[in-house]
């Protein structure tokens, strides 16, 4: 999936898209990700990364350092 927003609109249209996935895979409706749920947003999108990108990439967005992703951090 290469996304390349270019205008404003697009931008918004791009974060609605992401705040819906996040929505769909947040199947607990806790407002946060685990790393499973994060993991089917990654496979959703199709990115194409390993189980370690995958640690590494959610150490990196989780600001707080509790385990999770929130709405706010994703």
């Amino acid at each position: 999936s290469n996304i390349k927003p270019s205008t404003t609109e697009d931008l918004q249209s791009l974060r609605s898209m992401l705040v819906t996935m996040f929505q769909e895979v947040d199947t607990e409706g806790n407002g946060y990700l685990t790393y499973d749920e994060f993991q089917l947003l990654m496979e959703r999108i199709d990115v194409g990364i390993t189980a370690q990108e995958l640690r590494f990439v959610i150490a990196e967005a989780d600001e707080n350092e509790n385990g999770y992703i929130d709405y706010h951090e994703f």
